[in-house]
């Protein structure tokens, strides 16, 4: 009954999903259909992932009609589910194109692993910091809305840290918003690729005619396994899109516990690894739960069978930018509960378009089942999870 409610419910949308194209052999010798479209219903800015990707299409748009810009862009668009050409393919082109145009992109000193070639840096157009600002606004409003619910009211005195902050935007937003001892922490806090021209062009849009806000800085380098506070001095810690990405959860945990006032809050809102959205843009495969279903050597074979232009970019995401070992809603409930805290987890399953689609879905959590029996049927269909933690 479960799976039929949600399969009839979205019957309708079946066809935007497109046909099977291939299959896919497990090591047990089961069978995964693989479809087309699929990881665009579930993870659409797989197109443009990485600097390369973002710099080719700002040339498109902005800029010149290219006709190898052109080539990759058109090909980009309309791949059922790959890129069409190498990492250093898309780099070189940019890099040609680079001097012709240097207000809109900048050769930095950093050196890109996947490609070999210089990192550049893209202008993009007004509109788009602009969306990007809304979409850090809504964040912020999520987050006021959850501290406030959890009983933290004195806004202007709370101290108040966010983990993986990135560049600090949703430190900004909340400061505007009466949160003004807000900071954060990220071993990104500095990325050139984007202090460049996001960053100041972020900061004026969430800052505007409230500039004494931002004389602090709104992040600094650090780690969540980390914290440079002391111990017992914040009351509320909080991160977006961050706890599946953390290596070592334990002992992260351990140290949001020590650095939390008795009583302080929690809020952690994450794609878990288990999720129908768990594998992000480039570990997403195009079949229902397949990235929660393989095994390491199982996924690098279907990106070498399907995505070969993304196989070393795909492996280093799989291997360096998920938690270790993966682990379900219901294992990181015990850790927070081991570590101290009071712990419940919310789950959403975000817009109704993600949702699977196909007939074989259920095929798949049975499969997704077997190998780890403590995924339940609400997480496997859950886009987000929030997770809610006080100290005991």
């Amino acid at each position: 009954m479960f799976f039929e409610k949600i399969i009839n419910h979205y019957k309708q949308e079946k066809k935007k999903l497109g046909c099977c194209f291939g299959e896919f052999f497990l090591d047990s010798g089961e069978k995964l259909f693989v479809y087309d479209q699929y990881r665009n219903s579930v993870k659409g800015g797989w197109k443009r992932w990485n600097w390369y990707l973002t710099g080719i299409f700002l040339i498109r748009e902005n800029l010149v009609r290219d006709s190898e810009v052109e080539r990759l862009c058109s090909e980009l668009e309309t791949s059922r589910t790959t890129w069409p050409a190498e990492p250093k393919v898309f780099a070189k082109t940019l890099h040609d194109l680079a001097a012709q145009y240097p207000d809109e992109l900048k050769v930095l000193p950093d050196v890109c692993k996947e490609t070999g070639m210089p990192i550049i840096a893209a202008r993009l157009k007004p509109e788009a910091y602009d969306r990007m600002f809304y979409s850090y606004q809504s964040a912020a409003q999520m987050i006021d809305g959850y501290l406030k619910r959890e009983g933290l009211k004195q806004q202007e005195k709370s101290r108040v840290l966010e983990v993986g902050s990135g560049m600090g935007y949703l430190v900004g937003c909340l400061r505007t918003m009466g949160w003004e001892n807000t900071i954060g922490v990220d071993f990104t806090a500095d990325d050139p690729l984007r202090t460049t021209y996001e960053k100041p062009e972020m900061l004026r849009r969430i800052f505007r005619s409230k500039e004494k806000l931002s004389e602090k800085p709104v992040a600094v380098v650090g780690n969540a396994t980390q914290i440079e506070n002391e111990s017992d001095s914040l009351d509320a810690i909080y991160s977006v899109s961050v706890l599946e990405h953390i290596w070592d959860i334990p002992h992260a945990l351990s140290e949001m516990h020590r650095v939390l006032k008795r009583g302080g809050i929690m809020v952690h809102s994450f794609d878990h690894w288990y999720g129908f959205g768990g594998g992000h843009s480039v570990c997403t495969l195009d079949t229902p739960f397949g990235h929660g279903i393989v095994n390491r050597s199982e996924f690098m074979r279907y990106v070498k069978q399907f995505r070969p232009c993304e196989t070393d970019v795909a492996m280093q995401m799989y291997d360096n930018e998920f938690t270790r070992p993966r682990y379900t809603i219901c294992e990181m409930e015990k850790m927070c509960q081991t570590v101290g805290f009071k712990t419940k987890i919310e789950l959403s399953s975000g817009k109704k378009k993600h949702l699977p689609l196909i007939g074989d879905f259920r095929q798949n959590f049975k499969k997704l089942k077997e190998r780890h029996p403590l995924v339940s049927k609400q997480e496997a269909i859950s886009r987000n999870a929030m997770l809610i933690c006080s100290k005991r």
